[in-house]
């Protein structure tokens, strides 16, 4: 079930109290943990020698964040390189136990950083431990960083609120779509899996987007309803639309819902291009966006968007 105009989201109800917005990054800030390994000292000149004999039979694949040769901390004059992890059993590996015979190495265990730094401060304090290399993280799938100003922050509360007193009223997931230059809702949907299973909240307003959009285009071609829908365009080609463009279904729109989405709708919403996912409730059963700390559909690197997640709870949960 839909509505299309903004005063259909129970406008009149009272709002519940929410907490400050959460943002809720694409994974949690790595944490400090050292892996057992054994380095060598060996002079300056068999640096290069032995790293390339060492790449071999213990390349540093899961640790690329580790450099594999650190000046000696006491001996001004020597080299300590990273031969192996420190084996469950006696036994090296047998290609790295040649090596370590070949050039007579002698073995001590040290701590190594297992996880790469988020952060340059991060990277400076465990560097203490054995010299690591600075990667900066993928802005894309770094939200944490992005900042909400009092004007933006004011309008997501008010708008998630909207939702949350709809959803409490029907007793169903909700899900409007706000174009937040404009601060107009396009579509607000709530779920009817009674109807239908797929019927949920998000793929209602995203299929409402779309049929306010194809409306549009309709017109402005001159055409009607019954005349059939016009070819949608495709995502990069630009359309304008009574002198302005017209987005792809949700690009640059804020999606606000009262219960954190499943992984179909999560998805659902990347495809659509949506800028912002805002939600009330998580759903520790279903969620997909790592309202309990679950799975985040917003770290998977191998989708061509990310949107930014942002969790603003009810103010009793965090009383």
């Amino acid at each position: 079930m839909c509505d299309s105009q903004a005063e259909a989201v129970c406008a009149g109800a009272p709002a519940p109290p929410l907490a400050k917005p959460r943002v809720i990054p694409a994974r949690d800030p790595p944490t400090l943990q050292l892996a057992r390994w054994y380095a060598a000292t060996i002079p300056t000149s068999h640096g290069g020698i032995l790293t390339r004999a060492l790449a071999g039979p213990c390349p540093l694949t899961a640790l690329h964040h580790v450099k594999r040769i650190r000046r000696h901390p006491q001996d001004a004059a020597a080299l300590q390189i990273l031969v192996c992890p420190v084996p469950d059993g006696e036994d090296l590996p047998e290609g790295v136990s040649a090596i370590v015979q070949e050039h007579s190495l002698s073995l001590s265990e040290v701590g190594v950083p297992e996880l790469a730094p988020a952060t340059r401060a991060d990277w400076a304090a465990w560097g203490a431990h054995w010299p690591l290399t600075w990667r900066a993280p993928d802005p894309q799938l770094q939200p944490e960083h992005v900042a909400l100003d009092p004007a933006e922050e004011t309008a997501m509360r008010q708008h998630l609120a909207a939702v949350v007193v709809r959803a409490d009223t029907c007793g169903a997931n909700v899900c409007a779509v706000v174009d937040p230059s404009t601060d107009k809702v396009l579509a607000c949907c709530t779920a009817a899996p009674d109807v239908h299973p797929l019927q949920h909240a998000v793929m209602l307003a995203v299929e409402a987007v779309a049929a306010g959009q194809r409306a549009c285009l309709q017109r402005e071609e001159g055409g009607s309803a019954q005349d059939g829908c016009p070819k949608r365009p495709r995502l990069a080609e630009k359309v304008v639309l009574h002198g302005a463009p017209c987005p792809y279904l949700c690009t640059g729109y804020d999606v606000y819902l009262a219960v954190e989405p499943c992984i179909m709708c999560a998805m659902a919403l990347v495809h659509s291009r949506a800028r912002r996912v805002i939600f009330c409730d998580a759903d520790a059963a279903g969620g997909a966006l790592g309202g309990t700390g679950g799975l985040r559909l917003q770290a998977e690197r191998s989708l061509n968007h990310h949107y930014h997640v942002y969790h603003l709870a009810r103010a009793c949960e965090h009383a």
